[in-house]
């Protein structure tokens, strides 16, 4: 099996059976019995894990095994379902949302570094951008089958939305045991504090991931719509739209990935476009509080994820092409470590702010009207500050 078809189906086995959980999880944990603010408080939990575990497990793929850190990610994912699928409450389900955060910084960082060097040893490099286009749209389809079915699943009980995760994952585990090979390693081995040295000196030096890196903690506050997009729909349609409203939005997500896929311009430009992309999905929150209108806000949240479907491959691309083989999962996992700050803090404002709240529509769209303000108002500053420059790439010594 090719490098790519791998790749994607590593990506994709995950993902569609983590897909039966999306448009269901925060109805299954206010089915636990949680609030509003104690959904936030478990995101909170996931975020601070990550953010405690990303350095150790991104230095470690570098300089030992990024697919042993794979595999590592994957087996944690399947220990956090098989806890999720038996939560009573809050702390079981921060038990299991801990458990996925672990299992998410041994992916992160090292799932992007894997492909790049493998595309590089094959002497594929300038498909980076098309591949990651490509992973986006292909995982937006099996997002919107499994979020689909997920909603059908839970429809006769909650809990059968976790096996599907559980076997997505084995099926990923599979093709990480089996056909990921040492094509994806770094081309140099350096050791775990030199990989760190050497990260920190290129953020340091560097203006264009400086930048991107406040970009990454900007989007911490993405969590308001991911974990209240649902609640607010059952409110206003009712528990059964979630089989129709999820394919819509997922479906943009889709388009994001093939719009990246075609189009060079948009790595040409990237900067531009990617601080573009952060004004649409923030400015897009706001604007629902405006006109609270049931499908104006459908709409609304259909450009939201469309803006983000496009934001998320055009930043591995951008981030990718300017780190160097030997310490490139460490620099993902040093960025998402600083990104995880925004991450963890958005969560504890939106827990405390939320605590007494009443759970209704009004005060999701009063959230999404503060974070969404704010990430625009961010967004026109960044565009001023975007660097000029951004077909500038680091070649390995």
């Amino acid at each position: 099996m090719n490098i790519t078809k791998t790749y994607y189906l590593f990506v994709l086995s995950k993902d569609f059976g983590l897909a039966f959980t999306f448009a269901s999880f925060v109805p299954y944990l206010l089915w636990l019995g949680l609030s509003y603010s104690e959904v936030a408080f478990i995101n909170m939990v996931f975020a601070g894990v990550v953010f405690l575990g990303e350095l150790p497990t991104g230095m470690f793929a570098d300089s030992r095994s990024r697919v042993w850190s794979l595999r590592a990610g994957v087996w944690l994912w399947i220990i956090g379902s098989v806890f999720y699928a038996l939560a009573q409450g809050v702390w079981t389900a921060a038990l299991a949302d801990g458990i996925f955060a672990i299992g998410n910084a041994f992916l992160s960082g090292a799932r992007q570094a894997w492909i790049t060097d493998a595309l590089k040893k094959h002497g594929r490099e300038k498909e980076l951008r098309h591949v990651f286009g490509t992973t986006a749209m292909l995982s937006g389809i099996a997002c919107v089958i499994g979020g689909a079915l997920g909603v059908l699943l839970s429809s006769i009980h909650m809990r059968l939305i976790w096996p599907p995760l559980i076997l997505g994952c084995l099926v990923s585990l599979y093709i990480a045991y089996v056909h990921m090979k040492d094509d994806g390693e770094p081309a140099e081995r350096v050791s775990e504090w030199e990989a760190l040295k050497r990260s920190v000196k290129l953020l340091r030096q560097s203006h264009a991931l400086s930048w991107i890196l406040i970009i990454l903690v900007v989007t911490g506050g993405f969590m308001t719509f991911n974990h209240y997009w649902s609640p607010l729909a059952q409110s206003l349609w009712g528990r059964g739209s979630l089989t129709w409203i999820w394919p819509l939005l997922y479906g943009s997500t889709a388009l994001a990935g093939y719009l990246v896929r075609k189009h060079e311009h948009l790595e040409r430009y990237g900067s531009s476009w990617i601080v573009t992309m952060l004004f649409c999905a923030g400015g897009s929150l706001a604007l629902v509080y405006f006109v609270p209108m049931p499908f104006w806000i459908l709409g609304m949240m259909m450009v939201h994820e469309l803006s983000r479907g496009v934001l998320g491959p055009l930043m591995d691309t951008y981030v990718q092409k300017r780190v160097e083989s030997s310490y490139r999962a460490t620099f993902g996992s040093l960025q998402s470590f600083i990104a995880h700050f925004g991450f963890t803090l958005a969560p504890a404002i939106v827990w405390v702010s939320l605590d007494g709240e009443p759970d209704t529509p009004n005060t999701i769209l009063r959230l999404w009207f503060i974070t969404g303000g704010g990430m625009a108002v961010v967004a026109l500053v960044l565009w001023l500050l975007r660097p000029r420059k951004d077909m500038i790439a680091i070649k390995d010594p």
